[in-house]
């Protein structure tokens, strides 16, 4: 199926967190064609799921990318991508806005900028 979708590029959502054995599945996404997985190992955040990221990580060894994911923001995307080895992540930056009523959430300028300057500082 991956390849009906090409020239874009295929991530494989988050219903891999529920399958019951992630290295398997690790595999049958390989096999899929899919170019990354978003994954938070399983847990309900990435920081929970660190060692299982870097598992992950270790076992795609480049084949297909593991994009972190749940809860990843400013304050530790660094610790998610130092602890893992992860190369993308995928954050949350959005923030509950009182009286919003159904509108729901929203991202600020400010957010960004300062998980900006947090993935720049992993580079440094």
């Amino acid at each position: 199926m991956a390849e009906l979708a090409r020239p874009l590029s295929v991530t494989f959502n988050r219903a891999f967190d529920v399958t019951p054995d992630l290295a398997a599945a690790l595999e049958d996404v390989m096999r899929s064609g899919a170019d990354r997985v978003l994954t938070s190992g399983g847990k309900a955040t990435a920081i929970e799921g660190l060692d299982v990221i870097a598992q992950l990580v270790s076992q795609s060894a480049g084949r297909v990318g593991i994009l972190a994911c749940g809860t990843v923001r400013a304050e530790n995307v660094a610790e998610v991508v130092e602890k893992t080895g992860v190369r993308e992540v995928h954050a949350r930056l959005d923030s509950a806005v009182p009286d919003r009523g159904d509108r729901g959430a929203l991202v600020r300028v400010e957010t960004v900028i300062q998980l900006l300057r947090a993935v720049d500082n992993i580079r440094a």
